[in-house]
């Protein structure tokens, strides 16, 4: 069973700050918790039920055949010619099709969506980089449970689930 939690943070703190944080309170479950930056809150999935004393919430439980809305922020890249790039900012039809082509591995279809993008900083110390953060809303129907409740766990997309990307918010 997977649990969502809920914590307060400074909104002075960056994605990097933020991993660190994630990291820390979660070091003792297994896997790697997802999380997602809401701006004054960080919600970060994990198999724990409890963080500090505190219960999480428990996922709602979907079915085949459900649909539901959700949130995803995700770093969107494409291979061509045997290399990966970033998705070029404003070009929200590839960033559609990326999302589309994502659904079936992860048990979902795409039923209609929408996104903006923008090239978020991660201040690493000595090693400041960027990557392309596109966040989608969208509405999807669940075609493969088991595939789905994969994806909840671990994210969609590869890259940067460290700093905040990757996870699909019901």
């Amino acid at each position: 069973m997977l649990y969502d939690h809920r914590i307060t943070k400074p909104s002075s703190l960056n994605a990097y700050e933020i991993h660190k944080m994630v990291e820390a309170l979660f070091k003792d479950t297994e896997g790697r918790a997802l999380f997602y930056d809401h701006g004054d809150f960080v919600t970060v999935r994990s198999s724990a039920e409890k963080i500090s004393g505190k219960a999480g919430t428990s996922l709602r439980e979907l079915h085949v055949d459900d649909i539901a809305f959700v949130e995803l922020r995700a770093s969107c890249f494409v291979s061509a010619g045997g290399k990966k790039h970033f998705i070029k900012q404003g070009d929200w039809r590839s960033r559609h099709s990326w999302l589309e082509k994502k659904g079936s591995p992860n048990g979902f279809k795409v039923l209609t969506v929408t996104c903006s993008s923008k090239w978020m900083k991660i201040p690493k110390p000595n090693a400041e980089f960027a990557l392309d953060c596109t966040d989608f809303s969208a509405c999807i129907k669940v075609i493969d449970l088991k595939k789905f409740n994969v994806c909840l766990g671990t994210g969609v997309g590869s890259k940067g689930r460290a700093f905040g990307f990757g996870m699909l918010m019901l």
